[in-house]
C-alpha cells in the first residue's frame, strides 16, 4: 500500500472511530437510488458483494431483501459498528455478513462468487487508473451473467466533494465487459432534482 493510501485508511479510521455522523457519504439510511431498483423492478435473489459498505444502511437493507450480503470496507471502526446494527436487526431474511477487506487484494474465494455487486460512492472519487482497476476487479468477482450496480456522483458537480463522473464516461469503463442496461440520472447528495448523480446497471458479458 502507498503512502496516500495509507494516510487515507488512517483518516477513515479516525473518522469512524468517534460518534456516527450523517455527512455526505453516511447518509443514515440505506440509499434512495438503491431502494428504488428493488421497488420498481425487483431483481431475481442472489448473493450480493457490497465494496466500501460504511455503515452498512445498503447491505442491511439487501438482506432485509432476501439477497445473502457480502460487505466489506477497510475500516476495521467502521465494520464493528455495521455489524452492531445488524445485531439489532430481526427482519433479515437471508445471510449478511461484514468483512475488513480492500477491493484491491481481495480473497480467492470472491472469484466469480457473486450475482450482483452494489456500488454506491466509491467509484466518483476514484483516478482513472483506479476505475479500471476497480471495473476489472468486480468483473472477476461476478459470475456469469452477474450485475453490477453502480450509484455515483455525476459531472459536471451539482454538490461539494468529488468532481464525479460524465455518463459517456461511466459506460466507457463498463461497456467492454458487460451489456449496459441502464444508465439515468438519481439523487445521490441532493433532495431533489436536478438529479446529481448516476445510476447504472449492467450485466456481465
Amino acid at each position: 500500500m502507498n503512502r496516500s493510501k495509507m494516510q487515507s485508511r488512517q483518516w477513515f479510521e479516525k473518522w469512524y472511530s468517534g460518534k456516527e455522523k450523517v455527512f455526505a457519504w453516511n447518509i443514515g439510511r440505506p440509499h434512495k437510488g438503491l431502494v428504488e431498483i428493488f421497488d420498481n423492478s425487483p431483481l431475481k435473489s442472489g448473493r450480493v458483494l457490497v465494496p466500501g459498505c460504511g455503515f452498512g444502511y445498503d447491505a442491511i437493507f439487501l438482506a432485509e431483501r432476501g439477497f445473502d450480503v457480502v460487505a466489506f470496507d477497510f475500516s476495521a471502526n467502521v465494520i464493528k459498528k455495521a455489524k452492531l446494527r445488524t445485531k439489532a436487526k430481526r427482519k433479515l431474511k437471508a445471510s449478511l455478513k461484514f468483512e475488513v477487506e480492500d477491493i484491491y487484494n481481495l480473497p480467492d474465494s470472491y472469484h466469480n462468487a457473486f450475482d450482483y455487486v452494489v456500488e454506491i460512492g466509491n467509484f466518483q472519487a476514484m483516478s482513472v487508473k483506479e476505475r479500471r482497476e476497480y471495473v476489472r476487479i468486480i468483473t472477476a468477482v461476478l459470475g456469469r451473467g452477474g450485475r453490477s450496480i453502480v450509484i455515483c456522483k455525476k459531472y459536471p458537480p451539482l454538490t461539494p466533494g468529488p468532481k464525479g463522473i460524465k455518463k459517456s464516461s461511466l459506460k466507457k469503463y463498463f461497456s467492454p465487459a458487460f451489456k449496459i442496461e441502464q444508465i439515468e440520472p438519481v439523487l445521490m447528495y441532493r433532495k431533489s432534482y436536478p438529479a446529481d448523480g448516476l445510476r447504472l446497471i449492467a450485466k456481465k458479458k
